[in-house]
């Protein structure tokens, strides 16, 4: 190209960053556009003020965040970042629905690679030309003039004045309708980029303290002692506690589904409880919530991170703990204790490339327990029905709902071939329970021995147009939040516990949460400590010996800056 075509591209920076601003807000935003306008009503003359004023206020809340950057040297790299950021944003907002926040935010990060690259497929490269590659090769054709550095201070100032005028002006003008929106609709606000993910970064890093020593975490339950019943016990007590991944309690025939998908469990004594919540959306935010005693509406999940969990409790009770993971890690659960990462074992009969089914699981389970006779509490992390490559979860000859969906491309399957291939993953699941149970029942003169099952958290799987998980738990539908939970024990166990199997089932409809996990595993394994709750243990009014909190039964209250009551 010419110089003198390249001339008639010069342009400040300013002008620049206004003029994305203008891009971002209108052509970067189609979904939250669509949104909107389902909402307005085209016979309210102020509903439809809000249309007209809300590009501005979109506009100038772009050119708010762009103007900190807009000097000659930072403008261009800046933009090419976000160009390439909003594509990838798009992409899995339109692909997949979701809405990006922090949590979001969180779960991606901590996404391992297999998980990611199950996530991308061709349409991506469409996201990426139109909206990232494209943008960027027309800022190369664009020429940033030269201003003195005060002049453009004072420039850039004036333009911020006039953005937050013309907010306050248009909301001003229409408090009650923007008011509506902000208070009924808070979900738009997770649609808008570059916002939400420039938001939810920030968001992150200040949850990040880098004088914080993570290794150094804030003791709970530092009390925690064995209660009477291990001085009379005869055999090893063993609690398997089984994390599901991305199962929802809808997909289980025990809970009333109308496909077979637990034909194995269905034979066997197993209790199911059918009204549980999970703590979040994703396996990020759910499993440091599971793990510790505070319970959904305790600290955020980055505070949680500085305090020791169940796991730590119990190993401090003399418990051998270990953690068996087929899955992206433990979140920091598993920081102080045995833990063992599976999914990339040798196995050839249950290990691929892309990783290993879930009976690696129970493979190992049965080694450790031929080693080791001692009372144990062992956590399986699940792979379970992670998708969007839901066919990947499960043995070929698992594959009883057909046709099933054989791609990590969701939208190139009918919503029937996903749910047959989810399913798939439920049936399977039941499988690797069942084979579980059968497990810990061969090892009834070796121990006494129970398994607890409980999802992280659950998915969509097209209902509303939504598919997979991560949505913001407000306003999260209830396939992703409503979670199965199994409950198996051996005669031994039910022997030590004075458990009444009636008193069980009858609270199986109980509506219950992750929130009583925690107290709930204490109760079990029979340990004394202050912050046990018996109010949150779903199985004390079904156990014939009593569980005190402490040595002067008090009343448990922890602290969120990490006292103990």
């Amino acid at each position: 190209m010419d110089t003198k075509r390249l001339n008639r591209l010069n342009t400040t920076p300013e002008m620049l960053a206004l003029g994305t601003a203008a891009y971002f807000a209108i052509l970067c935003n189609l979904r939250f556009w669509r949104e909107v306008l389902a909402i307005v009503v085209p016979s309210d003359p102020r509903q439809i003020a809000v249309l007209v004023t809300l590009p501005l206020v979109l506009t100038s809340l772009s050119l708010l965040i762009l103007l900190p950057v807009t000097f000659r040297r930072t403008l261009k790299p800046v933009l090419a970042i976000l160009f390439f950021a909003n594509a990838l944003a798009l992409y899995f907002m339109d692909t997949y629905h979701i809405y990006i926040d922090r949590n979001m935010l969180r779960n991606a990060l901590q996404s391992d690679w297999r998980e990611i690259t199950e996530l991308l497929d061709v349409r991506m490269a469409g996201y990426l030309l139109l909206f990232g590659i494209l943008p960027t090769i027309l800022l190369r054709l664009i020429h940033l003039r030269e201003t003195p550095l005060r002049e453009s201070i004072t420039r850039r100032l004036a333009i911020a004045g006039g953005a937050v005028v013309l907010v306050a002006v248009s909301v001003g003008m229409l408090p009650g309708q923007y008011m509506f929106l902000a208070r009924e609709h808070r979900e738009l606000a997770y649609l808008l980029t570059p916002q939400n993910y420039v938001v939810a970064t920030i968001g992150l890093l200040r949850g990040q303290n880098p004088r914080q020593d993570h290794s150094a975490r804030i003791a709970i339950g530092s009390d925690a002692r064995p209660g009477k019943a291990w001085e009379t016990r005869t055999r090893p007590l063993l609690l398997v506690l089984v994390v599901g991944e991305t199962a929802r309690a809808q997909a289980f025939s025990l809970n009333g589904y109308d496909r077979q998908t637990n034909p194995q469990l269905g034979r066997r004594a197993v209790f199911s409880f059918t009204d549980v919540s999970s703590c979040g959306t994703s396996t990020a935010e759910s499993l440091p919530c599971m793990f510790r005693p505070f319970g959904r509406r305790g600290p955020d999940t980055d505070d949680l991170r500085q305090y020791e969990s169940l796991l730590d409790v119990a190993q401090r009770a003399g418990l051998q703990v270990t953690w068996l993971d087929n899955n992206s890690g433990c979140k920091g659960v598993c920081a102080g204790v045995e833990s063992h990462q599976l999914d990339n074992d040798a196995d050839l009969a249950l290990c691929s490339k892309t990783g290993c089914y879930d009976e690696i699981l129970v493979k190992k389970l049965g080694e450790l327990l031929a080693a080791r006779p001692r009372s144990s509490l062992v956590v399986l992390h699940q792979q379970g029905s992670h998708g969007p490559a839901y066919f990947r979860r499960y043995p070929p000859e698992f594959g009883q709902f057909t046709p099933a969906c054989a791609t990590d491309a969701l939208l190139g399957c009918s919503r029937e071939e996903i749910r047959n291939a989810y399913d798939n993953t439920i049936l399977y699941t039941d499988h690797v329970l069942s084979r579980l149970i059968d497990l810990l029942d061969a090892q009834q003169d070796r121990y006494d021995s129970a398994m607890l099952y409980v999802s992280d958290h659950g998915e969509s799987l097209g209902e509303n147009g939504l598919y997979l998980h991560g949505m913001p738990y407000r306003i999260a539908p209830e396939a992703q939040t409503h979670v199965p939970m199994i409950y198996w024990m051996s005669s031994g166990f039910i022997e030590d516990q004075g458990l009444s199997t009636s008193c069980v089932k009858a609270t199986t409809a109980t509506t219950l949460s992750h929130d009583n996990l925690f107290a709930s595993v204490l109760g079990l394994l029979d340990i004394r400590t202050r912050i046990y709750q018996p109010e949150r243990d779903m199985f004390a009014e079904c156990r014939g010996r009593t569980l005190i909190a402490g040595p002067n039964a008090k009343p448990p209250a922890v602290s969120f800056t990490g006292t103990e009551g």
